[in-house]
């Protein structure tokens, strides 16, 4: 039995009997998890030990609702624990103590991060219980990943793009400070430089951007026009005029505009209205999520659509993983997203 709950990923089995059992099958040629990443449940006589997951969200604000993209990503989570698992989605937390305390009363067997925090909050973490993270800001070393491969993404966009005869494309970048829905800026504390730069929800998408810019265009290009937005001041539809009006004063203007979200793209569709451009016909847009924001109203919105329900399927797999096998590696996995092409995308307009 004992043997049945180290091999299977159960957690009530000593760290270094574990190790022992894990040696063994090693040698005689049971790996456990070789041949792919999900462990069988752990089960003793009729019980079936299902995975305890608690999903903390820290927000300075008391009135957070989940987003549509987070519902799809616990479809998908919730879709793979099956209906009898211990889940807890707990939001509205301010500090790692809080969490800290949930996972002493909770006991999960890992613990679910779906934005970006600290890495000293991550270690803290770490050290009570197995830790996923699902937020892109993916350069936390020894934490197990999964999320969208942003740079597949871009490549997806631009071929597309291209095969429409769009040569010159607006990667319209918003970049966000002080969102009540995230942390405060300065709960980042660490040196680490990365750290301390991407503080807007979007950058590492913005970052697969610039790199592609950079490889088409040229290292001065002005195809990747950042806009910074202070939530505390500024309007998105204010932020989004000022980077119209720098996109109508190109030259040549780009016939394409591409934006990091539907949440974006429907107020930008409607600046370009109250502005006189047509979409598609005198410029093009896409976006990315496919939210309800894509087909509220015409013109429905051609849009990368993120995989989330396969990424919240895939936390499972690697919480079990980590249980099994905790001095394993630690894995970061991406996930392609399609494009769905609906109507803002037509054919190059000649300029």
């Amino acid at each position: 039995m004992t043997v049945s709950r180290a091999l299977r990923g159960h957690s009530n089995v000593k760290d270094l009997t574990r190790q022992k059992i894990l040696g063994v099958a090693g040698r005689l040629g049971h790996g456990g998890q070789t041949g792919g990443l999900l462990s069988p449940k752990a089960r003793s006589g009729q019980a079936d030990h299902r995975l305890r997951l608690l999903c903390p969200y820290f927000t300075q604000t008391k009135n957070y609702e989940e987003t549509e993209l987070g519902q799809r990503l616990f479809s998908g989570l919730v879709g793979r624990l099956g209906h009898g698992a211990k889940f807890a989605r707990k939001d509205c937390l301010l500090q790692i103590s809080d969490a800290l305390e949930l996972v002493r009363q909770f006991k999960p067997h890992g613990v679910l991060l779906r934005q970006k925090v600290p890495s000293e909050w991550i270690q803290q973490l770490r050290k009570k219980t197995a830790v996923v993270y699902v937020a892109p800001h993916d350069f936390q070393s020894g934490v197990d990943s999964v999320l969208t491969n942003e740079r597949r993404a871009t490549q997806t966009i631009f071929h597309f793009l291209w095969e429409s005869a769009h040569r010159n494309v607006l990667w319209l970048a918003v970049v966000d400070r002080h969102s009540p829905f995230e942390l405060e800026e300065t709960a980042f504390t660490s040196r680490h430089f990365l750290e301390a730069e991407i503080v807007s929800a979007n950058a590492v998408r913005h970052a697969a951007w610039a790199h592609a810019v950079r490889l088409i265009n040229g290292r001065n290009s002005k195809n990747l026009l950042q806009m910074e937005r202070d939530w505390a001041n500024e309007t998105l539809m204010e932020t989004l005029e000022k980077g119209i009006k720098t996109w109508e004063a190109m030259k040549p203007r780009p016939t394409a505009i591409v934006v990091a979200g539907d949440t974006i793209a429907r107020p930008l569709l409607q600046v370009l209205k109250a502005r006189g451009w047509a979409v598609p016909e005198d410029v093009s847009v896409v976006s990315y999520g496919d939210t309800s924001d894509a087909i509220c109203e015409h013109p429905f919105l051609t849009t990368i659509r993120l995989p989330l329900e396969a990424i919240g399927g895939m936390v499972p797999e690697l919480i079990e993983r980590r249980l099994a096998s905790p001095n394993a590696p630690a894995l970061s996995l991406q996930v392609d997203g399609h494009l769905v092409v609906r109507e803002t995308v037509g054919p190059a307009p000649k300029i």
